[in-house]
């Protein structure tokens, strides 16, 4: 019997080695999500001292988030402000917000559009997580010492999506991630 198993590895096919390798990556991936998120988690925006937090709102495109002053600070946005970039004064992580009005697309196309660009923008990327509403989603993502968190919200045919990326194992960043992002919210008073 031990004959027969023996050359196991052998029999099987290049495809079914590459199932089980993808598989096998995939069940590791979402150990390293469970830990990124478990260290988020530890640093909950109750945990957070958010009272030198500075709220950005946007009364333009509808939409208002607090980061930390402390770690980013805002660089010039594009004149027409659908585009808001905030980056750390170390450089090693960015916030930006970017609000396009939704023509052709619905929501679903633009986020397999976002997950798929963070795999094209950095191959070691690999999308941990994401969900998704009829009028919301979130991605996270993780690579080698990258991190990246997107969430959208769609309102009133205008799509608002905040992502922020960090490259390094700054402990300041995940609790200042994690405020940011539940922070993010519409601010337009109209029903959708």
């Amino acid at each position: 019997m031990s004959d027969e198993n023996s050359d196991l590895p052998e029999r099987l096919s290049r495809r079914t080695r590459t199932i089980l390798f993808t598989a096998l990556f995939a069940i590791l991936c979402g150990l390293v999500f469970d830990f990124v998120a478990l260290e988020i988690k530890g640093h909950s925006a109750s945990n957070v001292d958010v009272s030198s937090y500075t709220t950005y709102t946007n009364s333009r495109c509808s939409y208002s988030f607090s980061y930390d002053p402390t770690l980013f600070k805002q660089v010039s946005s594009h004149s027409q402000g659908t585009v808001e970039t905030f980056t750390s004064k170390d450089g090693r992580a960015f916030i930006s917000v970017v609000t396009s009005q939704l023509t052709t697309w619905a929501l679903p196309q633009i986020f397999d559009l976002d997950v798929i660009a963070y795999q094209k923008a950095d191959p070691s990327m690999v999308v941990t997580g994401r969900s998704m509403d009829p009028v919301s989603f979130t991605i996270t993502a993780s690579g080698h010492h990258t991190y990246g968190f997107e969430k959208a919200v769609l309102h009133d045919g205008i799509v608002t999506r905040l992502r922020v990326t960090y490259n390094d194992d700054n402990s300041s960043y995940p609790p200042a991630v994690q405020r940011t992002l539940e922070s993010f919210h519409n601010t337009s008073t109209s029903p959708n």
